[in-house]
């Protein structure tokens, strides 16, 4: 993992010269939302142009003030409550600076990718949830909450915003790093180099749209069965549309589904796409899933795609993120030879199962209870091909 002084360094040294690998006028800003619980806040993302590219990095930094209406806080303990983008960054590092500030209590949280990280598409304006952070802190703290970036970094140098892409691009709109409720500044300062040097910050506004915790496309008999599930699905949920590409660039909407009426935050729905099989002139079908808020507010999955031809089976592995149990679903066309194997994160070698399963649809249930909090690599042998997925244990 880069270690965040460097990358810090660089910027820093970037104000006084100039600002590295800079990509001209396509940058993301930040802000933070309520999240999940009463204290917790959601790390947003938004970019002023489509984004089809991978994030290498992302840090930011959390200010929790040290009094609040002539009491002292408590210094807080802040813990990963949500890795939203866990297949992306599985880890995020916190460092605290609580001395230095006579007024609030820093935070700095850093995340680098891993190898295997997955495009995040992304389109002009669309939000982007990170991580959602849980603070041990007093309800009336948080509604005054910073997300904010330091002046020239703070006084160690390493408390401000870093967004940078696949390439290493830095994408951190200076001038105006952030977006939502009472932003400061109001408006864009002139110049990278200043802002920079200029303290800004956000305070927590709304909720964001509900966060898919999976998404998958499977073939059940002819037909496309598209799996997913989600958390934070609220009163303000409106419904989720499913739309279909035929070359992963345009999009229409085949479906509309309506919330579930049960109980919790967290559901599952399954949704077929009845008109698979009657697609033609295409390899493959592409899918995505847009949630919109009664608000007009949306987000999408990523993009998942499915061979029209029956060679290549499609695999769904659900709930991702899981925390006691998982389901791997998969379609074959003739009974089959199956090798799955599990692996932790240092590859060694937790199950693995050698079975010949039935035509049609098959499901293997794995038990996660006493799997330590992590991400597993699952090897599905299918004999014509083999998959890798990656399952997160909460």
């Amino acid at each position: 993992m880069r270690k965040w002084h460097t990358i810090l360094l660089a910027t820093i040294l970037a104000a006084v010269f100039i600002l590295p690998n800079r990509t001209s006028a396509q940058y993301f800003k930040a802000t933070q939302r309520t999240g999940t619980t009463s204290t917790s806040i959601i790390i947003t993302l938004k970019p002023d142009f489509t984004f089809s590219d991978k994030l290498n990095e992302v840090g930011f930094t959390l200010q929790v003030p040290k009094n609040v209406g002539g009491s002292p806080v408590t210094l807080p303990v802040i813990t990963v409550l949500n890795n939203i983008q866990s297949t992306t960054f599985p880890t995020w590092v916190q460092q605290s600076e609580s001395a230095s500030d006579p007024d609030f209590y820093n935070f700095k949280f850093g995340a680098t990718a891993v190898g295997s990280a997955p495009v995040l598409p992304v389109s002009n304006g669309d939000e982007l949830p990170v991580v959602e952070l849980q603070l041990t802190v007093p309800l009336n703290v948080m509604p005054l909450l910073r997300l904010a970036h330091l002046p020239a970094g703070g006084p160690s140098s390493q408390y401000g915003a870093a967004f940078i892409d696949g390439s290493l691009n830095d994408r951190t709109q200076y001038t105006q790093m952030f977006y939502g409720n009472a932003v400061v500044p109001a408006a864009p300062v002139s110049d990278d180099v200043t802002g920079y040097n200029t303290y800004q910050y956000v305070l927590p506004s709304g909720t964001v749209p509900v966060m898919f915790t999976s998404f998958n496309v499977i073939k059940k008999d002819k037909d496309a069965e598209l799996i997913w599930t989600v958390e934070n699905e609220n009163a303000i949920t409106n419904r989720y549309e499913i739309e279909r590409s035929l070359d992963s660039r345009t999009f229409e909407r085949i479906q509309t589904v309506l919330p579930s009426s049960g109980a919790g935050s967290s559901k599952s729905y399954v949704q077929t796409d009845w008109s698979f099989k009657d697609l033609k002139n295409t390899n493959s079908v592409f899918y995505r899933i847009k949630q919109i808020d009664t608000d007009g507010r949306y987000i999408y999955t990523d993009i998942r795609s499915l061979m029209i031809s029956t060679n290549t089976p499609g695999i769904a592995l659900y709930p991702n993120p899981t925390i006691s149990n998982a389901k791997i679903e998969f379609t074959l066309e003739k009974e089959e030879k199956v090798v799955m194997q599990i692996t932790d994160a240092s590859g060694k070698l937790l199950l693995k199962k050698n079975v010949v399963y039935q035509r049609g649809v098959n499901v293997i249930n794995i038990n996660t209870d006493r799997w330590a909090q992590g991400v597993y690599t699952i090897k599905i042998d299918l004999g014509r091909s083999v998959q890798m997925l990656k399952l997160v244990k909460k």
